[in-house]
């Protein structure tokens, strides 16, 4: 079998960070939870691409093409922090108006 050359993948591994960056804003601004598998499912695949990404590039000798994967995760993992406190400020917010409404 033949070893095909790899190619430097930090643009995509950036701009799929910064989409789920924008998924994860839109999706708190309208409200909608009922996607938050497929957002988490997109974080962590977005997450694990650029990891390996960042392996393959480095190992081809696109050293800067890393960095920017490792950017590109880096993006990922802030869209999962990002989702998982939004997550939480809106049970928080729950819990608030509860209280206020019982008390």
């Amino acid at each position: 079998m033949k070893e095909q050359n790899a190619k430097p993948s930090w643009k995509g591994c950036i701009i799929f960070g910064i989409i789920n960056i924008l998924l994860v804003l839109l999706c708190t601004k309208l409200n909608i939870m009922l996607v938050s598998t497929v957002m988490m499912l997109l974080i962590i695949v977005g997450a694990a691409v650029s990891a390996k990404s960042v392996k393959e590039d480095h190992d081809a000798g696109y050293k800067l093409s890393a960095v920017g994967c490792a950017i590109g995760v880096l993006l990922n993992f802030g869209a999962g922090v990002l989702y998982v406190v939004n997550i939480l400020m809106g049970l928080v917010n729950m819990i608030m108006k509860f209280i206020t409404t019982v008390f």
